[in-house]
Formats: C-alpha cells, sequence, structure tokens
C-alpha cells in the first residue's frame, strides 16, 4: 500500500476523541447535577457526543479499510427493517456505518420503547440523564435501505475504536 492510499487521519486526535467521548458519558450525570453547568450540559453534551461519535466512526471506518481485521467483532444489537425485522449482531464495521448515516443517536435509555421488554419506570424519577451503556441508533427508511435500528454497546464499540487506533499506531 503506498503512502497515498492511507488516509489523512490523526490517529493521536482518534484515540484522544474516543477518550473524551467515554469521559463525557461516564461523567454526564455528576456534571448536569452542578446548577453551574446544567444550561452548558443541556445545550452542549448531546451534540458533542453525537459529533464525537460520527467523528470517531467515519476516522475507524476509513482505518478499517487499511486493517480489516476487526470488521467482524460483535458490539450491539441491529434490526435490519426496523420494526418489523429480526435481530441480528451488530458488527463493528455495521456499527461505523450506521453512525454515519444515523438520523437519530441517543445515548441515555428512551423512556418508553416498544421493542424492549422493558419501558424504563425511572423516567420520571429523575430529570438527569444517566447513561447505561446503551446508544440507540436510528436510521429512516430511504429507497435503497429499510429504517434500521441498533443498540450499541458502547463500551465495547470504544474499545474496539481504539485498539485499532493504536494496533494503527504501532505498525505505521
Amino acid at each position: 500500500m503506498s503512502n497515498s492510499d492511507i488516509p489523512n487521519i490523526n490517529v493521536v486526535s482518534l484515540r484522544e476523541d474516543i477518550y473524551r467521548l467515554v469521559c463525557m458519558l461516564l461523567a454526564d450525570e455528576k456534571v448536569s447535577a452542578r446548577p453551574l453547568f446544567q444550561e452548558a450540559a443541556a445545550d452542549i453534551h448531546e451534540w458533542e457526543v453525537n459529533r464525537l461519535l460520527i467523528w470517531t466512526a467515519i476516522a475507524v471506518r476509513q482505518l478499517l479499510e487499511i486493517n480489516h481485521t476487526d470488521e467482524e467483532h460483535p458490539c450491539g444489537i441491529l434490526w435490519n427493517d426496523f420494526p418489523n425485522g429480526t435481530k441480528e449482531t451488530l458488527t463493528f464495521r455495521k456499527a461505523c456505518d450506521k453512525l454515519i448515516h444515523a438520523n437519530e443517536i441517543i445515548a441515555y435509555p428512551i423512556p418508553y420503547d416498544p421493542i424492549s421488554d422493558e419501558s424504563s419506570d425511572k423516567a420520571g424519577e429523575s430529570s438527569l440523564r444517566h447513561y447505561e451503556g446503551t446508544i440507540t441508533i436510528r436510521t429512516t427508511a430511504s429507497t435503497r435501505y429499510k429504517a434500521s435500528r441498533c443498540e450499541l454497546d458502547f463500551e465495547t464499540f470504544a474499545g474496539y475504536c481504539f485498539r485499532l487506533a493504536e494496533r494503527f499506531l504501532e505498525e505505521h
């Protein structure tokens, strides 16, 4: 592979952004509980999480074009024909694709979810968001694709992203 075939991705920056994203999700409940930061958390947090998720997915997807070894690792559940389709394994590569083409990314439990066996009884308990490890990704139907929904195991996904970036730094 020539240097012109290698995507122009700052892998060090990618690793840092993955770390930032993990910190943002794990710390948000505590940060947004502070009155001083409530408005900023409401205005900034969701956009920044989505921006980092999409940027990470784009960068990782380009790295997967060079190194295909992690493509099929499982990192969640996918419904290709939502809500009618059957569940299948969400692969690492497909998770990147779904994030890139998402119409909606939700990093917190949805108060009522007809697909899930449980509707959230916690919805009325607190107005604070509470990250539970799963990110919901939705796409709408188009002429080429059916609507889909994914339940991304974010920490597994982030681990794959981080290891791929680490391996890429060692090899290149």
